[in-house]
């Protein structure tokens, strides 16, 4: 069961994000290892040294919300958008670790820490996609 602050349509109720590969530093990680708890995931890996850094890349897909348009889906006939939908490196620091709380929701903005995104979107034939 997902708590939400916010009330959805009942025909946007979904599995959600699907996670496809995981890949850390080159090096391609089982998804059977993944432990998906609502909207939080941990990859299970060796400790990162201080100073040091990784690099994820996440193949997912996500179907847009159609009647709920919180942080993405239509928002009027034909037309919708993406935002905040994707997934995130928690943050870590120094008081409380790993930041392991869920995201439930919606209107508000998150703890979360700065990244670098090369995203690619997959839409139909007749759809056109600008950017902001």
């Amino acid at each position: 069961m997902i708590t939400r602050y916010y009330e959805i349509d009942s025909t946007d109720i979904s599995s959600g994000v699907k996670i496809s590969k995981v890949v850390i530093d080159g090096s391609p990680r089982p998804t059977e290892e993944l432990l998906i708890n609502g909207t939080v995931m941990q990859v299970p890996m060796s400790l990162l040294p201080p100073k040091q850094s990784l690099h994820f890349n996440i193949i997912f897909s996500y179907v847009l919300n159609k009647g709920s348009h919180i942080r993405g889906g239509e928002v009027a006939g034909g037309a919708w958008f993406l935002a905040y939908f994707f997934p995130r490196i928690s943050v870590y620091d120094v008081i409380d670790g790993w930041d392991m709380n869920p995201y439930i929701c919606g209107l508000t903005e998150f703890y979360n820490d700065f990244c670098n995104f090369k995203v690619g979107v997959t839409v139909p034939n007749k759809f056109i996609l600008w950017k902001n």
